[in-house]
């Protein structure tokens, strides 16, 4: 009888002590993170890289805190091929399902690359209770689904711009030019694709209300290498200035055709892919003069704002060459930290407490201030103490000079010599 309660005694113990290991190792196993983007662009790529190096750095540092315990994140991510012209919206959701049935993420960071996907995208978080922060897709749509059946679609966010905010940007490049070079007409030139429509559809409304003519307007199929003909439209036109509205690696080739044609205008707008820091080189100078509107400070940096200094050189070295997207980058890195910072508030990975968090944040980010309105879009603005800023730079000679906004410009917008001023 003795032997038997020590036995039982010990069993116990051993029981106990299973038990407390098992429950100890539940409270310490990493958070999951899930990436869900058009891996082979740069957008959805360097969106990879810029939350796998934040994590590094929050994994370096402790990790997440949550109830004084602290977990680590880790990463699951898979491609989309949102990005890719021909591929079905269904074939990117299906992925984004795939991502959570499997891996039980709190979050998906970047997201979708296509707003098409994007936007359907969003029921698919809703019946999972999953948390997205999204950094690429710019239709304002997302904002109308959040405000209209918030307790279904609370779950997204954007931490990037979105297609209202970037005609804002752009429509500040052509107040500019009315005021110190008296342009008074554009032609704009646009990826056939939902958020370079919705672009396109705001510009021309402000630009109008500015005194502008839009005297003609053209839309490329997606995947296009040849622009003569649009371009042969501007020059019938007499168009001061090209409004580019362009996100696809493709459309680089127009600033070269626009070169080789001698189109006297001047390349303005919102054009990708000739914003990275080696296109001097990859074009052989002929972005001269282009103006350009990035979409985000951390990736085309400004002295003026020094956090991006700090990161887009951190950023440069762990690529190992420049930047080839003009937002995602910064965006999603700052996304890992706010999410922690949610989290940490909440002390807990219940995703309705984690929306109620996220609703509060106020984070300093590598492209300024970061706050969402009440619709989930983080705010814009024109100075990064207070806001996340676009910035507007223009190529002179093989140097990305930022131009705009005059917080953090640091020269001028200039006349190519073959303008008439």
């Amino acid at each position: 009888m003795k032997n038997t309660k020590t036995i039982l005694c010990c069993l116990t113990s051993f029981l106990l002590l299973c038990f407390s290991s098992g429950l100890a190792f539940a409270q310490t196993e990493p958070i999951q993170l899930g990436v869900v983007t058009s891996l082979g662009y740069p957008h959805g790529k360097e969106g990879l890289v810029a939350v796998q190096m934040a994590v590094e750095e929050i994994n370096s540092n402790g990790g997440v805190e949550v109830n004084g315990v602290h977990r680590k994140f880790t990463i699951a991510s898979s491609d989309d091929r949102s990005a890719a012209p021909g591929v079905p919206v269904s074939d990117a959701v299906m992925a984004l399902n795939k991502m959570i049935k499997q891996n039980d993420p709190v979050a998906i960071l970047v997201g979708p690359y296509r707003s098409e996907a994007f936007l359907a995208g969003m029921d698919v978080l809703a019946e999972n209770k999953v948390i997205e922060l999204n950094s690429i897709a710019m239709s304002p749509k997302m904002e109308h689904k959040v405000k209209t059946d918030y307790d279904k679609y609370k779950y997204t966010f954007r931490v990037s711009h979105n297609a209202i905010q970037m005609a804002n940007s752009i429509a500040e490049q052509f107040a500019y030019l009315k005021d110190k070079y008296d342009f008074n007409n554009l032609y704009i030139i646009k990826e056939d694709i939902s958020w370079a429509h919705a672009v396109s559809k705001a510009l021309a409304k402000k630009v109008k209300n500015m005194g502008y003519s839009v005297v003609g307007e053209s839309s490329t199929a997606l995947g296009a290498t040849d622009y003569s003909m649009p371009l042969t439209k501007v020059r019938r036109s007499k168009a001061q200035s090209i409004a580019a509205i362009f996100s696809l690696p493709e459309t680089a080739t127009m600033v070269k055709q626009m070169h080789d044609m001698r189109i006297p205008a001047l390349l303005a707008g919102y054009h990708s892919y000739i914003v990275p820091g080696h296109m001097w080189e990859t074009m052989n100078g002929k972005v001269e003069y282009a103006l350009v509107t990035a979409g985000e400070l951390g990736l085309v940096p400004s002295e003026k704002y020094p956090k991006s200094v700090t990161f887009f050189n951190k950023f440069k070295k762990r690529l190992g060459h420049y930047p080839d997207a003009d937002h995602s980058g910064a965006s999603a890195y700052d996304s890992v930290y706010m999410l922690k910072n949610a989290i940490e508030r909440a002390g807990s990975l219940n995703p309705d407490q984690l929306v109620k968090e996220l609703e509060k944040a106020d984070y300093m980010g590598v492209s300024g201030r970061m706050k969402f309105n009440d619709n989930h879009q983080v705010i814009y603005g024109d100075n990064p103490e207070k806001a996340a800023c676009e910035v507007t730079f223009q190529w002179q000679d093989g140097e990305r000079v930022p131009v705009l906004p005059k917080s953090i410009s640091e020269g001028q917008i200039i006349l190519p010599p073959w303008m008439k001023k």
